[in-house]
């Protein structure tokens, strides 16, 4: 290769060097003036909300933080290791009351601030098969994963609508891709998507911007071993003994191993809480909001990997999620 080509290839290589740095710098910049803006978070009391609201708190963020348990020890932790602008309150998705109390509580606190985001973050979820669930299991998901945000932004928005603020959604990647034993769970987070694309189109007539933050598997509570075997067997007792003596015990016992060696596996789950942290601060404050965060490199790759795979190859896949029917008693 002549001079003039090394040297073509080396400036090339350089300027996508700065243009890289650049984007990046530009991308990751937050807005100056953060500590005139309020947030509210629901689902404090564990997992991404009430991390965030620690990040939020320490860079002087006045935050307001929903707690389902006022006085569990997810609330009483916050309220010891934060600053006096860290508000709890009591706040549970699925209440008319609740939330209009929390619209009151916030509205007369914020001062000369604005209340800039409000971030749905408070979720359940629930294991076993789609006939092992009652509709008012199914009901009391959709309560909190999906009509909890349609309630707590719409009843925000008036707030929001004065700052040109910003809402953020928690959903998930089983928003986008189905998973055998979790159906319901897959089910309120499709709509809770949906949600967050309509609300994009709709909102931004009033400078509102909705981002939408699609997590993989991490480790908080929600995914722990126990809680995963109180669903599993919450679900299973309360089966008709029509249903379940169609199963018989020996296939829940081997249904929950599985289910349980599968969400422990460590290629699938990962305990990087802040990389679902850092998206939340970046949507919330960020120069340059994504309209979708999907946090850490392994939500990215299992994104691409299941969007790849073909419907025969999840259908088998997800069929061998499940044990045998021989395993029945």
């Amino acid at each position: 290769m002549a001079f003039a080509d090394e040297l073509l290839l080396l400036v090339s290589a350089l300027l996508l060097a700065i243009l890289l740095f650049a984007w990046l710098k530009k991308n990751s910049q937050l807005l100056p003036d953060i500590k005139n803006k309020a947030v509210l978070i629901t689902g404090c009391d564990s997992g991404f909300g009430n991390e965030l609201a620690k990040r939020l708190d320490k860079l002087g963020v006045t935050v307001f933080a929903g707690c389902l348990f006022p006085e569990g020890p997810g609330a009483v932790e916050l309220k010891s290791i934060s600053s006096g602008q860290l508000h709890i309150l009591h706040l549970d998705v699925t209440k008319e009351d609740h939330v209009k109390r929390a619209v009151e509580t916030v509205t007369n606190s914020l001062g000369v601030k604005t209340l800039w985001a409000v971030v749905n973050n408070a979720g359940i979820a629930t294991v076993g098969n789609m006939e092992w669930m009652s509709v008012e299991t199914v009901k009391r998901v959709f309560d909190v994963n999906t009509f909890g945000p349609v309630a707590v932004t719409n009843a925000f928005l008036p707030l929001l609508r004065k700052s040109r603020g910003r809402v953020v959604i928690i959903s998930s990647l089983a928003g986008l891709h189905i998973i055998a034993s979790v159906g319901v769970y897959c089910m309120s987070k499709h709509a809770t998507t949906a949600l967050a694309n309509v609300l994009r189109y709709e909102l931004s007539q009033w400078g509102i911007s909705v981002h939408d933050i699609q997590p993989g598997l991490f480790r908080t509570k929600i995914s722990e071993r126990g809680t995963v075997e109180k669903y599993v067997d919450s679900n299973w007792d309360k089966l008709p003994k029509e249903i379940s003596s169609v199963y018989g015990q020996k296939y829940c016992n081997y249904y929950k191993a599985n289910i349980l060696n599968i969400f422990m596996l460590p290629v699938l789950g990962s305990s990087k809480i802040y990389q679902v942290v850092d998206d939340l601060l970046h949507a919330i404050f960020g120069k340059s909001p994504k309209a979708v965060y999907r946090p850490g490199l392994r939500s990215k790759l299992l994104h691409v990997l299941l969007s790849l795979t073909p419907p025969p190859l999840k259908t088998y896949i997800n069929h061998k999620l499940l044990p045998e029917l021989q395993t029945k008693d």
